[in-house]
């Protein structure tokens, strides 16, 4: 925001007015200060913050490489698969998720993170000494009460470093820690798996976030946060209240379940299919998701922040709506993904399936706290944890799995093909969803700085 000199000591009503005055001529005329720059140790923060979410990315969807060996050992139905995979995992990591963003917007999030990542690390680990589905599961549990520490308080944490000039790049970086994760550590759990079983697969998963939890906790600090900012959080109801009224965020949380749908139920489901359709053996499965999954989520996150910054403040709805059009651009990936005749095709269209749908992460991360108060932020980015893992996580891969069960009679295991189109289509629709909600979003801006600045 750019005040001009000799107005900054208006107060009450005139201040407000002058607010809103500036904030329509940054829309249109003069982007944001460029000499802005991050707070000291934010680089470090980031990497670090970055690498964690990669793991507990890993973490998350490590099952999906080891699903068909999981299927044998239990003689499970991919009904159940779907279940064990989603409403197993999103249950608790929703009640979680809420209560640890709470904790963060009211103290320090570093701990928080820095012990969640280690308590799911070990979980991930534990998973592979499981006798039974119901043991797994159990295990799966402890996975996601711990990954409930991570996304929402790291987002609000980064947020809070870089300047809005900056953030949109610094939360493309975060969230390609998940390809980051993919790239470098599904090989490794692959061989593992291939060569060991998968019990060692889930062993290699965990043995990362125990590291990188103790240098969070013993060697990043938590930033400060911006000046006027109150020093305790608001209440629960308010904060609540607050989020409701601005319709941009509820829509912005729309479509992002759309989203997050199709790339968790193609990050669960596509080792699935290239076994089954292509005949791939596991330590193939990993070689070249991690490498074409992770790159294309890799080269979309950077692509999607550099989006958000680029359009400035002049120009904010392009932030969010460029992103969502680019994002569309995965449903005829993913038509290449399941329907290519050669196993080289599909990895071409995973890849691609990857980039565009990860490339609108940063810019719903960066509306998101645009569009909230800074000591809503963590809770706000639980909201929207909670609303994935419930309607993404629990249902995308069960209604996948539901449909491949369902589908089996006629098509027999060509029936994943067709199974993994409806999350692909859901995302479709919540580009279309994003699209409204940027057209929405100037006026929720506009409310929280004067609300700030009051």
């Amino acid at each position: 925001m750019i005040f001009r000199p000799g107005r900054d000591h208006l107060s009450g009503p005139r201040r407000k007015a002058q607010l809103a005055e500036d904030m329509e001529d940054t829309t249109h005329k003069a982007p944001l200060p460029a000499d802005q720059k991050p707070a000291p140790g934010a680089m470090p923060a980031l990497i670090t913050l970055t690498l964690i979410y990669g793991v507990s990315q890993v973490d998350r969807q490590v099952i999906g490489l080891l699903l068909p060996d999981i299927k044998r050992d239990f003689n499970l139905s991919d009904t159940a698969l779907g279940l064990l995979t989603g409403f197993a995992f999103a249950i608790l990591y929703t009640i979680s998720t809420l209560i640890l963003s709470r904790m963060a917007d009211k103290g320090n999030r570093r701990p928080i993170i820095a012990i969640g990542v280690a308590f799911y690390s070990v979980m991930t680990a534990l998973s592979g000494l499981a006798q039974n589905v119901w043991q797994l599961t159990f295990l799966r549990f402890g996975v996601a009460v711990g990954e409930g520490s991570g996304l929402a308080p790291s987002t609000a944490m980064i947020s809070d470093y870089f300047p809005p000039a900056r953030r949109g790049r610094a939360l493309g970086v975060f969230v390609a820690g998940a390809a980051i994760g993919t790239i470098t550590m599904f090989p490794l759990v692959g061989l593992a798996a291939e060569h060991f079983g998968w019990r060692a697969g889930f062993a290699v998963a965990g043995a990362p976030g125990l590291l990188l939890g103790a240098f969070l906790y013993f060697r990043v600090k938590d930033p400060p946060v911006a000046t006027g900012t109150p020093a305790q959080a608001p209440p629960l109801g308010k904060t609540l209240r607050f989020i409701a009224g601005q319709r941009s965020v509820l829509l912005l949380y729309l479509g992002t379940v759309g989203h997050l749908m199709a790339l968790l139920s193609f990050a669960i489901w596509t080792p699935s299919f290239l076994a089954r359709i292509h005949d791939a053996t596991q330590s193939s499965i990993g070689f070249w998701i991690g490498l074409m999954s992770g790159a294309g989520g890799l080269l979309g996150s950077a692509v999607g922040g550099f989006i958000v910054d680029a359009m400035g403040d002049r120009r904010p709805r392009m932030r969010l709506i460029v992103p969502a059009l680019v994002t569309m651009l995965g449903f005829p990936s993913a038509a290449l993904l399941l329907f290519a005749p050669a196993f080289g095709w599909s990895i071409a269209g995973l890849g691609l399936l990857m980039f565009f749908l990860s490339s609108g992460q940063a810019a719903l991360w960066a509306t998101l706290h645009a569009s909230v108060h800074v000591r809503m932020r963590a809770l706000a980015g639980a909201i929207s944890a909670m609303l994935v893992n419930i309607f993404a996580l629990g249902f995308g891969p069960l209604i996948v799995g539901a449909l491949n069960d369902r589908l089996a009679a006629e098509f027999g295991e060509n029936a994943i093909r067709y199974s993994l189109l409806a999350p692909a289509a859901i995302a479709f629709a919540g580009s279309v969803v994003l699209i409204l909600a940027a057209m929405l979003n100037e006026p929720d801006r506009r409310r929280v700085l004067m609300e700030e600045a009051a």
